[in-house]
């Protein structure tokens, strides 16, 4: 046994100390070292790798938010547009409408207004009359108005089917009747009524000057 034990020592002395196994353990030494090398260099790169993806997510959320931003922009300049298009819409028509007003405006209007009468008064010739405005409320001259105008009296209240009696042909008053301006018309009745029934007819009872 002892024997065989220093056989075996010497036999492993001998190998150490063989040239050829001394260049196989190097080998095997820098064929380790490389692969350590290697590794490191991929650790390395794993790492630079990771460092470039997590920006690369950074920089894609920063883009995807930006474009959020962006689209709500656009949604609120698309929105304030469709209310300045709202806007323009209803000035253009208030714009529209003042100008047909104007245009409507921009004429003469003869209207007629009954202001006063006379009474009956006898002693002093005078007879039942009515004395109308006629009056241009427009904005420009009336050219050649005519009228024509009766002053009678009739039943209170007139029947449903009452006609008025014709009247004669219209007779020119004015050349002009400016804006504003007016003129009195003095109808008279034809006739003299008795005293009894001009007082009735001032009090409103039974008749009245048309």
């Amino acid at each position: 046994m002892a024997n065989l034990t220093h056989t075996v020592i010497t036999t492993l002395i001998a190998a150490t100390n063989d040239p050829e196994v001394i260049r196989f353990d190097r080998r095997l030494v820098i064929l380790g070292a490389i692969q350590t090398f290697i590794f490191v260099l991929q650790l390395i790169v794993f790492g630079i790798q990771a460092i470039q993806l997590q920006r690369t997510v950074k920089a894609a959320t920063e883009q995807g938010q930006d474009m959020k931003r962006s689209i709500e922009e656009a949604v609120r300049s698309a929105n304030a547009m469709e209310k300045s298009a709202a806007a323009a819409t209803n000035a253009s028509t208030a714009v529209a409408q003042s100008v047909a007003y104007v245009g409507h405006q921009v004429r003469a209007y003869i209207s007629v207004r009954i202001n006063t009468g006379a009474w009956q008064d006898r002693p002093n010739h005078v007879r039942f009359a009515v004395e109308p405005i006629v009056i241009n409320t427009g904005l420009t001259p009336a050219y050649k108005v005519r009228f024509s105008a009766k002053a009678g009296i009739f039943e209170f209240p007139l029947r449903p089917d009452f006609e008025f009696p014709t009247l004669d042909a219209p007779k020119s008053a004015y050349g002009i009747l400016a804006p504003q301006q007016q003129s009195t018309i003095y109808e008279t009745v034809r006739e003299y009524v008795s005293d009894e029934e001009a007082v009735e007819i001032k009090r409103g009872l039974g008749k009245r000057v048309f």
